[in-house]
């Protein structure tokens, strides 16, 4: 009867002994994981704290808002040399404060034409379209 019970202990104490193994391997685990978080945390505070900064640098940045720049007139294609560098002037101005890239320039700009240059206007833009068809074929 106390040999059955010594094995009985010993058994308990082998569990016990596997038990701690296990315990000690996921604390070790654990405390790997929670370092990585720490330091993932400790990133992402430090780039919420960067992005805080820009947002508030160009707050601050005289001008830095967005204004909204009132269309241009139209251009009808006259001939008067003051209506023509009026027309440019205003274009130019459009383009500076909307912040236009180069490319959409001249099609904005074509949104401004009227009557008789419109239609000359679409002639040209329809007789590239199809240069470029064609150099495509």
């Amino acid at each position: 009867m106390v040999t059955s019970r010594e094995n009985q202990l010993r058994a308990l104490e082998e569990a016990l002994s596997d038990h701690l193994i296990q315990y000690e391997s996921l604390e070790v685990d654990h405390k790997e994981k929670m370092t990585f978080l720490h330091r993932r945390v400790e990133e992402m505070t430090e780039m919420c704290s960067i992005l805080e900064e820009k947002v508030n640098t160009q707050r601050s940045i005289p001008g830095a808002r967005k204004v909204k720049a009132p269309p241009p007139r139209t251009f009808c294609g006259t001939r008067d040399s003051i209506e023509i560098d009026n027309f440019i002037f205003d274009m130019e101005q459009y383009f500076r404060v909307s912040q236009l890239d180069e490319e959409l320039k001249v099609d904005t700009t074509s949104m401004y034409l009227v009557d008789d240059v419109e239609l000359w206007w679409r002639s040209k833009y329809a007789e590239t379209e199809a240069r470029m068809i064609t150099m495509d074929k």
